[in-house]
């Protein structure tokens, strides 16, 4: 006797019967005992279970007199253990007690990113000695991983490298770097120093780091430096790990013209593993090189260019972007604009106060015109018949020069034209800004910063784990882009899905329930289903340090 389910999981229509086999005049039949079809899917259920385990009818039994209680989340952590296993992130890590806490640290950097201290504090609601396969820790084995990290960062990275490359259908051999920083709390980090601050935090120090990415933007390796670092000093460290780090000849390697200046492109082209290089020049620059005849200003348009230079082989791809111009001119006249405001609001205060002195009025608005860089095409003057009246002059021939080259840029490259065409050169260029998005999701959403860490070890350590966690991320939010789910939100959507566990005398069991509509909307672009059951571990996790009263 047995359970007949012809229904279909996607719409549910079909008959559940109970059937048995008999033997009739030498044939075999099947006749109908009972049609559940009408009965509740728990029902249902139950009859399954009864009949499978008939000859057992002590396990039914048991399961009756059994107790459950509500486990640990195990949706999440299920999922990115998966991923993470599919992007060779596990296999980097390896499988030492400390690679486990490793990737813990990367998963709980997606789950709900904070401290070493809140990373054990999560532990506690996730089942992270089930599914990782941890014994009890704290945050003091977490804080002695990232010095672990550390000391194996750089074979961590390799491995990363080898995985990725196996598995590319079509290696083009470039590479994409850029840099950026982030600030500390505190004062006492190692690396911490004053510097171009781009998160915008006056008053907090900072340490510099860069990424190198492949040319589709998956990040392949993080160096980090002192806060005070130039970015063109962190280069010749992407030149040795490329080289000596991951073994690669004749590759490229992509930066703006903040990274690749002539000191940098002179160290790249005269290694010996044939590396070449796309960059961009800035306006001074592109002004020179009209000026030498290299190309002419009338080149520039919507449609890619490119000019050759015969004698030094460097190729010069150059566009007007019709967006920018449009961009730059609203944003040039609303400068104009504010200055007019301003000079409205002096001649105000000149008319209403007699004895103000017109020459500081002019003094304060020539310090704002200087601040928006357009002393060359405005000036304030004193009326002729009235020198407590301010007059505002616009240079149109100044205002036209600055304007031409609105939108124009120019991209530098000795990629032979045999290797890249002008198009791929163009694109791989702009392809910089998946390095940019690389830095605003560790920022935004992995929560890289505040760095509370002292030890530029273990600062180092922490950024490496956050990029782990970008290729975790950036692998889900490629999945999930058909579904209108944010991945921080779709996280947090599986993050729900709790395990019951089930007591049967002396035995524990970890059950884990049918996903629901909105689970299996996650798991299916993923290709994942979860397991019915996962093994029970009594293990107590818990903080050495205690939340004050």
């Amino acid at each position: 006797m047995y359970v007949e389910d012809s229904r279909k999981k996607s719409n549910k229509y079909g008959r559940v019967l109970i059937r048995e086999d008999y033997k009739e005049d030498g044939k075999y039949k099947k006749r109908t005992v009972l049609n559940l079809t009408k009965f509740s899917d728990d029902t249902i259920e139950a009859f399954k279970l009864a009949l499978k385990n008939r000859k057992d009818i002590s396990k039914i039994q048991q399961l009756a007199d059994g107790k459950s209680e509500k486990g640990k989340s195990v949706g999440a952590l299920i999922v990115l253990n998966k991923i993470a296993k599919r992007l060779g992130i596990k296999k980097a890590l390896g499988h030492s007690r400390f690679s486990k806490l490793a990737l813990w640290l990367v998963f709980a950097r997606l789950i709900d990113p904070g401290s070493r201290l809140s990373a054990v504090r999560l532990a506690k609601s996730h089942a992270v000695t089930e599914i990782i396969n941890l014994s009890s820790f704290n945050e003091d084995d977490l804080y002695a991983t990232l010095d672990w990290v550390y000391e194996n960062k750089k074979l961590i990275e390799k491995r990363l490298f080898r995985f990725w490359k196996k598995k590319q259908k079509g290696f083009d051999n470039i590479f994409l770097y850029d840099v950026t920083s982030s600030y500390f709390e505190g004062k006492e980090n190692e690396l911490a120093a004053w510097g171009y601050n781009r998160d915008k935090k006056k008053g907090k120090k900072q340490v510099v780091y860069g990424m190198l990415t492949s040319s589709d933007g998956e990040p392949l390796g993080v160096e980090v430096f002192p806060g005070n670092t130039k970015d063109t000093k962190t280069f010749p460290r992407q030149i040795e790990k490329i080289g000596q780090d991951f073994g690669c000849k004749n590759i490229t390697f992509v930066g703006d013209k903040g990274m690749l200046k002539k000191p940098q492109i002179k160290e790249l082209t005269k290694n010996k593993n044939n590396y070449h290089y796309i960059t961009s020049i800035s306006k001074p620059e592109i002004k020179t090189l009209i000026k030498e005849g290299c190309f002419q200003l009338s080149l520039f348009s919507e449609e890619i260019m490119e000019v050759k230079d015969e004698e030094s082989g460097i190729r010069y791809i150059m566009r007007r972007n019709p967006f920018r111009v449009e961009e730059i001119r609203l944003n040039r006249h609303s400068k104009i604009d504010h200055i007019k405001e301003k000079l409205k609001n002096s001649n105000s205060y000149l008319a209403n106060h007699l004895k103000a002195q017109p020459i500081v009025q002019i003094k304060n608005l020539n310090e704002k015109i200087e601040k928006l860089r357009l002393s060359n095409i405005i000036q304030i003057k004193q009326d002729q018949n009235n020198k407590r009246v301010l007059l505002l002059e616009i240079k149109e021939e100044e205002l036209e020069k600055a304007s031409e080259l609105d939108g124009c840029y120019v991209i530098k490259t000795d990629l032979p034209t045999e290797e890249a065409d002008t198009r791929k050169i163009h694109d791989r260029y702009k392809s910089l800004s998946l390095v940019e998005w690389t830095f605003r999701t560790s920022k935004d959403f992995l929560n890289v910063r505040p760095i509370y860490l002292r030890k530029k070890e273990r600062t180092t350590a922490h950024l490496l784990l956050v990029m782990l966690a970008y290729k975790i991320e950036r692998y889900l939010r490629v999945m999930w882009r058909k579904i209108d789910l944010t991945v921080p939100e779709g996280i947090d959507v599986l993050s729900q899905f709790s395990s019951t566990i089930l007591t049967i005398g002396e035995n524990k069991t970890v059950q884990i329930p049918r996903p629901g509509r909105r689970d299996n909307k996650l798991l299916k672009p993923l290709n994942i289903k979860l397991p019915t059951t996962i093994p029970y571990k009594e293990v107590k996790i818990d903080t050495r340090k205690k939340l004050k009263k």
